[in-house]
């Protein structure tokens, strides 16, 4: 709480400007700036008070000196010094617009004026001298009385803001002033005091609204600063200490320790940015690197600008800064990923391309320039006429158009030079743009397999031989006719039997004893059993069991040719 009270040292300031008059020395301007260590401007407005409270001052061009008009009578020493000191007072009380009171030892009221009473809306003067300070209630309440006691007993000036609920119904907050002075060894204590709730009115608000900033740069992870270039003081606002880890109670960091709260790249780049600023206005905004107080890393997203003076002239910078680490660390997680799945694209197994909305290539694959023979430099931004032979590349552009305007994914079957391939096309839409993506799979081998299957089954079902083939463990997977007319059943009955159901235990025993082993061995087995069919039927069998292996000698599949023995 400040302790210097205005009132009272200009009141102290007018009673020394009387003295100097009553003493009947020269009294100038510059003289009294001088003792008094005040400006031109406030000696002048000092006289004028001391005019308008009455007293006759003029100023005598012959004497280049203030001075009392002719006529007025000043006492001499001390006697004068109390008579100017109460004089200006009264006169002062009379005329000041500062509500001004005067409360004697015991606390009751023996001076007061107008503005006073009208401040706090005592009806008359006589109302005010009415009252104890002690009986105030809202003196006891506020604290006011608690403070003047203080003052009373010190002897110390104190000053303050209190928020009133007068005698007289009127709430209000006042700035007062309260200093003790002494008359014939008797105390007094002396309140000045005006209506300040306009000011606290203003003061709240804008404290609310500070409030409501710091909430909203806290919730948004940013903060404020400003330098003023006279002075190099800074102002940071708390969010900004937050982001670099450092304490709010302390002052912000001198700008020459601002580079260690960014990388060395960082503050370069903004200690240029600044300068630049600072002399020719120019705005910046800077992703910078931080290196916070506790070791660790973050971003910065800094934005700054001059500020100017009513005469265009650069007093200042201000600026905002975000904090955009969670940002930056999933830029950095995305841009990782698209790199990961570029990749995953690049070297995929399978074929992948993608056109723009005129079928022209944007992008393919690795594997897409083996299955074609064509380059990456060859393909970009090229259409398939380009490319590719005319039947072909019509028949390309047909399903690529189909997509588009379809808007659905479509597979298609394309003969490219002695490749069969098949292609699964699909649209992306960015925006009010339109692509088109695919993977191509060779199906050449698997064609040709499909093609031998179909001969192999096209043969064995005209063959008069039954045949049968089963996986390692021995259930059935394939049978032809012969095989469904030897036994009585069909290919669906077949699948869900084992070939343990197809003899009695008899030649099970064989089967497992003979044949097995034979075929453990990668050997093939050739004999005579007896079998029986769907209704039980028994009857001789011949039958030539053997495996097929893969290329690492795994065992893929086992198969039997057989038919019925006539007795």
């Amino acid at each position: 709480m400040p302790k210097n009270n205005t009132f009272n040292r200009k009141f102290a300031s007018l009673i020394h400007i009387l003295g100097k008059l009553n003493s009947g020395r020269r009294v100038t301007v510059s003289g009294i700036m001088e003792s008094l260590e005040i400006s031109k401007r406030t000696t002048y407005r000092y006289i004028s008070i001391l005019q308008e409270a009455g007293y006759p001052i003029y100023f005598d061009r012959d004497q280049m000196s203030y001075c009392f008009a002719d006529g007025f009578q000043p006492e001499s020493d001390t006697k004068s010094r109390h008579f100017d000191s109460l004089d200006l007072k009264h006169r002062m009380l009379a005329s000041s617009p500062l509500g001004l009171l005067s409360y004697d030892s015991a606390g009751q009221c023996v001076e007061a004026n107008e503005s006073a009473a009208a401040i706090i809306g005592a009806a008359t003067m006589t109302e005010l001298l009415k009252q104890n300070l002690n009986r105030i209630r809202s003196w006891q309440k506020s604290g006011l009385l608690e403070r003047a006691e203080e003052v009373m007993r010190t002897g110390k000036d104190d000053c303050g803001d209190f928020f009133i609920e007068s005698s007289f119904g009127k709430s209000l907050w006042l700035n007062c002033s309260l200093s003790r002075f002494e008359k014939d060894g008797s105390r007094y204590l002396t309140v000045a005091f005006q209506n300040a709730t306009d000011r606290k009115a203003l003061e709240i608000s804008l404290t609310n609204t500070r409030n409501e900033l710091y909430a909203a740069q806290r919730l948004g992870k940013m903060g404020s600063w400003t330098l003023d270039l006279a002075t190099n003081k800074v102002h940071w606002t708390p969010e900004l200490y937050r982001m670099l880890a450092l304490s709010p109670d302390e002052p912000p960091p001198d700008y020459n320790l601002h580079s260690r709260l960014f990388t060395p790249k960082s503050w370069e780049l903004l200690k240029s940015s600044l300068k630049l600023t600072a002399a020719e206005g120019i705005q910046y905004e800077l992703e910078l690197e931080m290196i916070r107080s506790d070791g660790t890393r973050g971003w910065m997203l800094a934005s700054g600008e001059a500020i100017f003076d009513k005469n265009e002239r650069i007093v200042g910078l201000q600026g905002i800064a975000a904090d955009i680490t969670e940002r930056k660390e999933l830029e950095r997680t995305a841009r990782e990923n698209e790199e990961l799945l570029h990749e995953v694209i690049k070297r995929s197994p399978i074929a992948a391309f993608v056109k723009d909305e005129q079928l022209r290539i944007l992008h393919i694959n690795e594997r897409s320039e083996e299955d074609t023979g064509i380059t990456w430099k060859e393909m970009i931004g090229k259409e398939s006429h380009e490319l590719f032979p005319s039947r072909l590349a019509r028949k390309i552009v047909a399903d690529d158009s189909a997509v588009l305007d379809s808007g659905k994914s479509i597979v298609f079957e394309e003969q490219v030079g002695v490749k069969t391939v098949r292609t699964f096309k699909f649209p992306i839409v960015l925006g009010n743009r339109k692509f088109l993506a695919g993977y191509a799979i060779d199906i050449t081998e698997q064609k040709t397999t499909e093609k031998e299957l179909r001969i192999f089954k096209a043969l064995t079902d005209v063959s008069g031989e039954a045949i049968a083939i089963s996986d390692p463990d021995g259930r059935l997977i394939y049978i032809n006719h012969a095989h469904e007319r030897l036994f009585g059943r069909s290919l669906q009955d077949a699948v869900n039997c084992n070939y343990r159901d197809y003899y009695p235990p008899e030649s099970i025993e064989t089967l497992n004893r003979e044949v097995a082993t034979a075929l453990a061995r990668g050997e093939g087995w050739e004999g005579v059993l007896i079998a029986n069919d769907k209704s039980g039927r028994h009857f001789r069998l011949w039958e030539r069991a053997d495996t097929i292996f893969d290329e690492q000698k795994n065992v893929l599949y086992h198969f039997g040719i057989m038919h019925e023995i006539e007795d």
